[in-house]
C-alpha cells in the first residue's frame, strides 16, 4: 500500500521525466509501463474531440462532398500525440475534419474538430490511404489541409477539392485534384502538363517524355507517379 501512495505523491509533485527516472531507479519498473500508467491517469483518448457537433448538410443519396465520397478509419496527430480514428471523414468542402467516436459513450455522433487543433490526420479507404497536413501560413497557398508525398529539392502539395453545383434539380459535388510545386519557398500551380513543363524551360524534352513514359494524366493525377516525375526533375 506504501508504494501506491508513495507513485501518487510523485504523480502530484514531479514532473514526467523526474517522476520516471526516480521510480525506475527505485523500484525498477520499465519506462514504457510508468510512461503509459502516467498516461492513463494524466490524458484521455478523446483530448482530441475540441470542436463542435457536425450535421451532415447534403441529401445522402446524392454526391457526397467527403474524400473517397465515404468515411474510413484513420488517426489524427494533435500536440504530439497520436489517437485512433475507427470513423472518420474529410469534409473537402468546407476543409473541416470529421469523427464518430463510435463507442459506448458515444454514438452515431459526429464531432468537427477544431482544425487548429490537428497537426496531421492519416485516413484509410481499404488499399488507400491519404497522409493530410494541415498547413498554415504558407507563402502562395492557401491555408488548409493538404498532402505532401515528396519532400525534397521539389516538393509536391495535394489540394483535394469539390465544386458546389445546383441545377435547380440536385446539388451535386464535383472532385478534383490541384497540384502545387513548391521550390525555393515559391508554390507554382502545375495542376496540367503545360504547367507542369513550363517550371523546366530547359529540360522541356526530357520533361515532356517522363511524363508520356510515366503515362500522368494530370486530369486525373496519380500521386506515386507524379512522385516519380519530381524525382526525375530533380535529377536534371
Amino acid at each position: 500500500m506504501k508504494i501506491y501512495v508513495f507513485i501518487a505523491s510523485l504523480l502530484l509533485h514531479l514532473p514526467l521525466t523526474s517522476f520516471n527516472q526516480t521510480l525506475k531507479s527505485a523500484y525498477n519498473i520499465p519506462e514504457d509501463s510508468l510512461i503509459s500508467y502516467y498516461n492513463n491517469l494524466h490524458y484521455s483518448k478523446y483530448d482530441y474531440i475540441i470542436g463542435k457537433e457536425y450535421k451532415p448538410y447534403h441529401i445522402l443519396r446524392q454526391d457526397k462532398p467527403y474524400l473517397n465520397s465515404s468515411m474510413g478509419t484513420g488517426r489524427i496527430y494533435s500536440n504530439g500525440r497520436t489517437f485512433k480514428a475507427s470513423i472518420i471523414m474529410y469534409d473537402i468542402f468546407r476543409d473541416e475534419v470529421i469523427v464518430d467516436l463510435n463507442d459506448e459513450n458515444f454514438s452515431k455522433f459526429y464531432v468537427q474538430i477544431n482544425k487548429e487543433k490537428v497537426d496531421s490526420f492519416s485516413i484509410r479507404f481499404n488499399d488507400k490511404i491519404y497522409n493530410l497536413s494541415n498547413v498554415k501560413n504558407a507563402n502562395g497557398i492557401e491555408d488548409g489541409f493538404y498532402e505532401i508525398p515528396h519532400h525534397g529539392k521539389l516538393q509536391l502539395f495535394i489540394k483535394h477539392l469539390v465544386h458546389k453545383q445546383n441545377d435547380h434539380v440536385m446539388i451535386t459535388y464535383t472532385y478534383k485534384q490541384v497540384l502545387w510545386l513548391k521550390r525555393e519557398n515559391h508554390f507554382y500551380d502545375i495542376s496540367s502538363k503545360k504547367k507542369f513543363i513550363r517550371q523546366f524551360p530547359n529540360h522541356k524534352k526530357s520533361v515532356r517524355r517522363k511524363i508520356r513514359l510515366l503515362k500522368i494524366n494530370f486530369d486525373f493525377p496519380n500521386r506515386l507517379k507524379l512522385v516519380k516525375l519530381l524525382q526525375h526533375a530533380e535529377s536534371l
